[in-house]
């Protein structure tokens, strides 16, 4: 079976207009083919985080010649009618075509369609996958079969009750492009069409539908009929900064070993990290306000915040990332302004874009961080002094400490907890949350050396339904 998301009005334009196409054109185009390359514009968005999720979509045409060998005659229909093509193909920037679904659409409700179209079908599996996401999947069993094995016909979503609840979204052009990354995963999860995968080169996390789900949806979701909790360690690659820090201050490359780091790590940058002149004090005040305080509260103490009408802090980021620069600039504006719930939860987000950045990055908090801490600064340095990409090997350690260790040891003690990941976090349902966090805490300990603080992810809500009103218990 496959089913995909569409949107209603484009549904019914879209019927009404290939039946005149057909009724004079031959060869006709058929519904199905129509109505799955227009549901891409609403599934391949939600593959990507949502910071980097836009209404553009980048289409491969070896991709589409694989669902349907005369795509062209279809992309010139559904350009006429449904579709603008905002930039061409060129091979010598490496870029596919780029297209916007007409801006009339944009704001619609969708509802699930399902393929009948015999030809279109066998290019899927029983699942509605195709057969680079069944690549994809197989990947993920060979390399964390630990993690993927709870995918199941156990895992479960309130599906009616979570589309209920995103369904107001689509109310504003803020939060539209957050509807329909809902809506899909929310069909995706409702049929249980798993998807995984592993990208080594990037952050080397598992990915997954779980991955891709919003706080929103979670709480709706369930294994064996148990809500799902998350067990989250906190200020996670600061935490593996500071297992660094500390093999540094030790001259430990065995610990270094142990977390994998050696991994990307040669002995040449080895020995720059241990004849960097420190200040051992100003390393040990830093581990210790990440592994005893709250760092991202100390921190926030040293910036000044700004903070919007409503009360809610914001900052003026660039508008331009790499995977954007097909965009000509002339039709957006330099900076944009990014809003947060607290202030915490800004400057995490500062905190990560430093890590991320080159080390004489241009951004105000940085120079204060460089400031305060001119020790770790030099650290931040010598990685990229040696073409190291920091952020890349924080996310390694992350991945392997996680998912590769901690999450392998935790199923062989007990294989039928069930147990996946989202990103710094190990989940399973309620009914195992005091083991998983006492098992957490065993293991990190364990490979690092260090204490983890562990955070509970209760995503479910207690609700007590009277009348029309909603009260939270």
């Amino acid at each position: 079976m496959k089913t995909v998301i569409i949107q209603k009005q484009l549904l019914n334009d879209l019927r009404t207009a290939a039946k005149e196409y057909n009724c004079v054109t031959k060869p006709k185009l058929n519904l199905d083919v129509l109505v799955f390359f227009l549901s891409l514009f609403n599934s391949i968005p939600s593959q990507y985080r949502e910071e980097e999720q836009t209404d553009y979509v980048s289409l491969d045409s070896q991709l589409l010649k694989q669902h349907h060998g005369k795509y062209n005659q279809y992309f010139e229909f559904l350009k006429e009618h449904f579709i603008d093509k905002v930039s061409n193909y060129g091979a010598d920037i490496k870029r596919c075509s780029i297209f916007i679904m007409k801006n009339k659409y944009l704001n619609d409700e969708v509802e699930t369609y399902k393929i009948t179209n015999k030809l279109l079908l066998k290019k899927f599996d029983h699942q509605g996958l195709t057969s680079l996401q069944k690549d994809k999947n197989q990947c993920c069993i060979k390399t964390r079969p630990h993690l993927v094995k709870f995918f199941d016909d156990k895992l479960t979503i309130d599906s009616k009750a979570a589309y209920n609840e995103i369904k107001p979204f689509i109310n504003s052009e803020a939060t539209r492009r957050k509807y329909l990354t809902s809506a899909t995963l929310i069909k995706e999860l409702h049929n249980q069409e798993w998807k995984y995968s592993i990208k080594p080169k990037s952050d080397n996390r598992l990915h997954s539908n779980l991955t891709r789900s919003s706080k929103l949806l979670r709480k709706y979701i369930k294994y064996d009929g148990k809500p799902i909790i998350g067990v989250d360690l906190k200020t996670s690659q600061p935490f593996f900064l500071c297992v660094i820090i500390k093999a540094i201050l030790k001259r430990d490359k065995g610990l270094l070993e142990q977390i994998k780091a050696t991994d990307i790590l040669n002995d040449s940058v080895i020995e720059s990290l241990f004849n960097l002149e420190l200040n051992r004090r100003e390393l040990i005040s830093f581990a210790q306000s990440i592994l005893n305080k709250d760092f991202y509260t100390e921190f926030q103490h040293k910036l000044n915040i700004d903070f919007d009408e409503d009360g809610k802090p914001f900052r003026m980021v660039s508008n331009y990332t790499r995977k954007k620069k097909y965009r000509s600039r002339s039709k957006q504006e330099p900076k944009r302004k990014v809003i947060f719930e607290t202030p915490r939860e800004l400057v995490k987000a500062v905190v990560m874009e430093i890590f991320y950045s080159k080390p004489r990055t241009t951004i105000k908090e940085a120079k204060i961080f460089r400031e305060t801490y001119p020790s770790v600064s030099r650290i931040f340095k010598c990685f990229d002094d040696h073409d190291v990409k920091f952020s890349y090997l924080l996310q390694y350690i992350e991945a392997y400490v996680l998912l590769d260790y901690t999450a392998k040891k935790i199923n062989q003690s007990h294989p039928n907890m069930p147990l996946f990941s989202i990103h710094d976090a190990l989940v399973t349902n309620e009914d195992w949350q005091h083991i998983l966090e006492v098992e957490m805490s065993k293991h990190i300990k364990y490979i690092t050396t260090l204490q983890p603080n562990l955070d509970i992810e209760d995503w479910k809500e207690s609700l007590d339904i009277l009348g029309n009103k909603r009260i939270v218990i």
